[in-house]
C-alpha cells in the first residue's frame, strides 16, 4: 500500500488508512484487537508490518532513504522547470541588428530575416549586404548578445552538482545510473564490485535476517528454509567456487560441507551429538581433490583410482547428501515399525 494514505495512530496501536474519503484500521503485528486502545475499532481488521528506519525525528514514522538528499532533489526539479520557461518565453536571441540614424524598408527587413532563417545555413562566412538610403548618415551593425552565457554555465554546474548529491544520498555508483564521464572498463568494475560489497551486500543481509525472522516468528523457530536474495553477479560466486576449490585440499570434509550451508557429518546440528560414528568420523577426514589426470596417453584403464576419488566435489557432495538420506530412510523404518502392506519395499 501507499505510504502517503497511512497514518499512524497516537496511541502506536495501529495505522489508519484514507483512500477516497474511506478509512481502513490496521492493527500492529502480532497485536490482538483486545490489546489495542479501541478493542471496537480493530475488531476483524488485518495486521500490518511496517519495515524501516527510525528517524530521530518522529517517534511515529520511519524515514527513507533519500531524505538527506530532498533539497537536492527539490532543486533540481526548479532548474528543470526554470530551464523550461527559458527557452519557452525567456530565450534571448543570439545577434541584433542596430539601424542607427534610420529605419530599414520592409523590403530590406524581409531579405535580412530571409538571410538569417535561410541564407546562413550550410555556407560559412557567406555575405550580407544591406543597403540604406542615399545620402543619409544611417549605419547598420550587427552585434552578438552574449546576455546570460555565464549565468547558463553555472546553471549546468549545479545541475551536475545535484545529481551527483542524489547519488550519493542513494550509495549508487556513477557507473549505475549511466554516467560515463573520466570513466572505463577498469574504474567502473572497481565501482561495481564497491557498490556490491559495501552497498548491496550489507542491505540484502539486513533484510534477509527480517524475512527470516518473520518467517520463523509465522511458522514457528524449526522452520527448515533459509531465506536468502539472489547475489547481484553470479561472476563473482564463480570466482569465490574457483578460489575454494583451489585451497580443497588443505580443508576437511566438515569445513568444505560448511560452504554449502551444511552441517557437521554424522552429529546432531542443535546438540552436536554424533548420531553416527562413521560419518563423523569421515567428517573429520581431510577433503580428497579429484587428482590430476595421468601424463601422456593412458595405455589402460589399470592405473585409474576408484570413481569414488576421482568425481568432482559438487559430486562428492551429493553421494553425501543421498548418503544421509539414506540413513534418515533406515532410522524412519526403524521408529515405525514393521509395515505389513509394504514388506516388499
Amino acid at each position: 500500500m501507499h505510504a502517503y494514505t497511512l497514518r499512524r495512530r497516537k496511541d502506536k496501536d495501529g495505522w489508519v488508512q484514507k483512500v477516497d474519503g474511506d478509512y481502513v484500521y490496521f492493527r500492529n503485528y502480532r497485536l490482538a484487537p483486545e490489546d489495542t486502545k479501541s478493542p471496537d475499532r480493530f475488531q476483524g481488521t488485518n495486521e500490518l508490518l511496517i519495515v524501516g528506519e527510525t528517524s530521530p525525528d518522529s517517534p511515529f514514522y520511519p524515514l527513507p532513504d533519500h531524505v538527506p538528499a530532498l533539497g537536492d532533489m527539490a532543486g533540481d526539479e526548479a532548474a528543470q522547470l526554470y530551464q523550461l520557461q527559458f527557452f519557452r518565453n525567456n530565450a534571448v536571441p543570439r545577434i541584433a541588428v542596430v539601424v542607427e540614424n534610420g529605419r530599414l524598408d520592409e523590403d530590406t527587413k524581409a531579405y535580412l530575416l530571409s538571410y538569417m532563417r535561410e541564407g546562413i545555413r550550410g555556407d560559412a562566412h557567406k555575405t550580407l549586404i544591406l543597403q540604406g538610403t542615399q545620402g543619409t548618415d544611417t549605419r547598420i551593425r550587427i552585434e552578438r548578445l552574449t546576455v546570460g552565457t555565464r549565468e547558463e554555465a553555472d546553471f549546468m554546474a549545479y545541475r551536475k552538482f545535484v545529481v551527483g548529491q542524489v547519488i550519493m544520498a542513494h550509495r549508487v555508483s556513477p557507473s549505475k545510473v549511466t554516467i560515463v564521464e573520466n570513466a572505463n572498463l577498469a574504474n567502473s568494475k572497481d565501482q561495481d564490485k564497491t557498490f556490491k560489497e559495501q552497498v548491496i551486500k550489507p542491505d540484502q543481509e539486513r533484510w534477509e535476517r527480517r524475512i527470516q525472522w518473520l518467517l520463523e516468528d509465522e511458522f514457528g523457530p524449526d522452520l527448515p528454509i533459509r531465506f536468502r536474495f539472489r547475489e547481484m553477479d553470479l561472476a563473482d560466486e564463480e570466482q569465490i567456487a574457483r578460489t575454494r576449490s583451489f585451497y580443497m585440499g588443505a580443508l576437511t570434509n566438515n569445513e568444505v560441507r560448511s560452504f554449502l550451508g551444511m552441517g557437521d557429518a554424522g552429529r546432531d546440528p542443535d546438540t552436536g551429538a554424533v548420531t553416527d560414528p562413521d560419518l563423523a568420523a569421515w567428517g573429520e577426514q581431510p577433503f580428497e581433490a579429484p587428482p590430476p589426470p595421468p601424463g601422456g596417453a593412458q595405455e589402460g584403464l589399470g592405473n585409474l583410482e576408484p570413481m569414488s576419488k576421482r568425481i568432482s566435489p559438487v559430486h562428492r557432495a551429493f553421494v553425501a547428501e543421498v548418503a544421509k538420506l539414506g540413513y534418515l530412510v533406515e532410522e524412519i523404518r526403524e521408529l515405525a515399525g514393521p509395515d505389513p502392506e509394504h514388506e516388499a519395499y
